[in-house]
């Protein structure tokens, strides 16, 4: 398990901007969901489903 697929918010950088990503699981339980922001949440945000985390390919259960 590395730091990021353990629900620990991770600095990402962009080029010239910064955000935060994290991983948690959904309402449901079931399954979970990648959340992200853009440059400290000035910009945008989003969130979609996820299986194995980006980083370390482990598969979340």
């Amino acid at each position: 398990m590395c730091e990021f697929c353990n629900g620990k918010k991770k600095k990402i950088e962009n080029g010239y901007t910064y955000g935060r990503a994290y991983i948690e699981s959904t309402n449901y339980g079931y399954c979970y969901k990648l959340c992200y922001d853009n440059s400290g949440e000035e910009y945008g945000e989003g969130e979609f489903e996820i299986n194995y985390c980006p980083i370390c390919g482990r598969k979340l259960v």
